[in-house]
């Protein structure tokens, strides 16, 4: 009886084996439905330490609060399955929309877009409107400079994937985003949230409205093969994590420091497959003088 628990044990680890390898190549047969060429920006290395051969990539997007992003209304949370019938403003709404578990969907990530654009020039806007602030005390000029020195770490070291849409049916996402170039359409996790407004001058009761956000994308962690983490690996030390930027001296700096030269030290090759699942195709380690583009 014990050796015919173990043969079964044995067989269900050996199906569900054969069941994720099947999974994988089915997804990366034929075409991939996106290839995107990302920098270490929007893919970033994490693992692989000491002892730990294996090392994998983390993707990185810009999400609400990064830029002007009011297009997760209450449209797009009916479209991903949400009931929103009852009126936010009533007294059983918050109950009712605290309980809305998180549902499945597509979500559109897009690469130097629009969105991106729009989050550059208002950096780039408060960056002018600082530098012309003359006068203060010491404390408010700290804060100038501090604030300035985070203005340009954003705009050297921030992805420039943005969240812009969100849907049930990625086909149909993929009609309407049909550059598969720029845009990812990934399985996401998304939540219902209610936003609370000033109260209106001519009412005594507050006006809420419903906004949705994403709590995470499903797959994010991405592995890379032992044969593309080569290169990879000469930048990581051996501790798994990117070793820091030097200068001629050979101490360590951050990028958001304007005085240093700025690099990409590596570009990812990323495709999508048929299951909308990730994976990586090429690691190209850059040469020291390829410069960042802003």
């Amino acid at each position: 009886m014990r050796r015919y628990g173990i043969w079964l044990a044995v067989s269900l680890v050996v199906v569900v084996n054969l069941v994720i390898l099947g999974g994988v190549a089915w997804n990366r047969s034929g075409q991939p439905e996106a290839r995107m060429l990302l920098s270490e920006r929007e893919l970033r290395l994490s693992g692989g330490g000491t002892e730990n051969s294996g090392l994998s990539l983390h993707l990185v997007w810009r999400h609400q609060g990064d830029a002007v992003q009011d297009w997760f209304d209450q449209k797009h949370l009916e479209a991903v399955g949400f009931d929103c019938s009852p009126v936010p403003d009533s007294p059983a709404a918050e109950r009712y929309y605290r309980k809305q578990l998180p549902h499945r969907a597509y979500l559109v990530l897009e690469l130097e877009g629009a969105a991106w654009q729009r989050w550059k020039e208002k950096q780039h806007a408060r960056y002018r409107e600082l530098e012309t602030v003359t006068g203060g005390t010491e404390s408010e000029k700290k804060n100038r400079g501090w604030e300035l020195k985070q203005i340009s770490r954003q705009l050297v070291e921030e992805s420039h994937l943005f969240a812009v849409d969100v849907g049930r049916d990625p086909k149909l996402l993929r009609q309407k985003y049909a550059d598969t170039a720029h845009y990812l359409i990934l399985p996401a996790l998304v939540r219902l949230q209610m936003e609370y407004r000033a109260a209106d001058q001519q009412q005594s009761k507050q006006r809420h409205k419903l906004t949705g956000y994403v709590e995470r994308i499903l797959v994010s962690q991405i592995h890379l093969p032992r044969d593309l983490s080569v290169e990879l690996r000469r930048l990581t030390s051996g501790s798994g994590k990117i070793a820091p930027y030097r200068d001629e001296y050979g101490w360590p700096y951050t990028p958001a420091d304007s005085t240093k030269k700025q690099t990409l030290r590596y570009q990812v090759d990323l495709a999508v497959g048929k299951r909308y699942e990730p994976w990586i195709r090429s690691v190209q380690v850059m040469p020291p003088a390829a410069s960042v583009k802003e």
